[in-house]
């Protein structure tokens, strides 16, 4: 007797215990499909407000959105940032104007979610741009090096008023150092960031060595 007692007892708190993990299991549970569910809509919409930093040549906006890890490998002072902004950047945006928004697109794993726009280029022709925001251990960020590599698209794009397809894309980078690189080093960058954490810090003759190869093996695929 004493014993159907004393397992009688324990019932109501073994209940208890069983509905704490339950909760916690449906939380959990819950986290995994929410959480991604909810920074796939976000994504995009950053991606929308990180266009509209690179077309306002808001640099700083930029810089403050990049992750920790870029920002500890480009390392940069208020005064390296209003050059990169006024010298590099601004020169090439002037009369550029963003005439329409399209729906965002996010990936099929979530990761990454993608702003496309139609914008006009100095000369009047309307381009299709996109503009990226990738989802990293500290949420949302923009990779501050698509301000160079972007940078030196719509450069090129303005000087051959044309769509930016993969030959403009080649081209662009290697047309851009030659035209970028001194002034870029004399703000005092030697290149810029790796892809992901971990990987080195890229100088622009690794980058130029990089498009050179594009270049050849895009042209390469045109003949053929």
């Amino acid at each position: 007797m004493e014993s159907v007692a004393k397992s009688t007892s324990l019932n109501p708190r073994k209940k208890r215990v069983q509905l704490a993990i339950l909760g916690a299991l449906v939380a959990t549970l819950c986290g995994y499909v929410l959480w991604p569910m909810l920074f796939r809509r976000s994504l995009a919409a950053d991606a929308t407000s990180y266009r509209d930093c690179f077309f306002a040549a808001d640099v700083e906006c930029l810089y403050r959105s990049a992750p920790e890890w870029e920002r500890s490998q480009f390392n940069l002072s208020h005064a390296q940032i209003e050059r990169i902004r006024k010298e590099f950047l601004l020169p090439k945006l002037s009369g550029i104007k963003i005439v329409k928004s399209l729906p965002g697109v996010v990936d099929s794993l979530g990761g990454t979610g993608r702003d496309v726009s139609l914008v006009k280029l100095q000369k009047g022709k309307v381009i299709e741009w996109n503009t990226f925001a990738d989802l990293t251990d500290e949420g949302s960020r923009y990779m501050f090096r698509q301000v160079f590599n972007h940078g030196m698209e719509i450069g090129y794009l303005n000087d051959h008023n044309c769509e930016l397809d993969r030959y403009a894309m080649a081209a662009s980078i290697t047309e851009g150092l030659h035209r970028d690189r001194p002034l870029l080093e004399s703000i005092g960058l030697k290149g810029y960031s790796g892809r992901y954490p971990g990987e080195p810090f890229q100088t622009w003759s690794m980058l130029e060595e990089h498009a050179n190869m594009f270049n050849r093996l895009v042209h390469g695929r045109k003949r053929n």
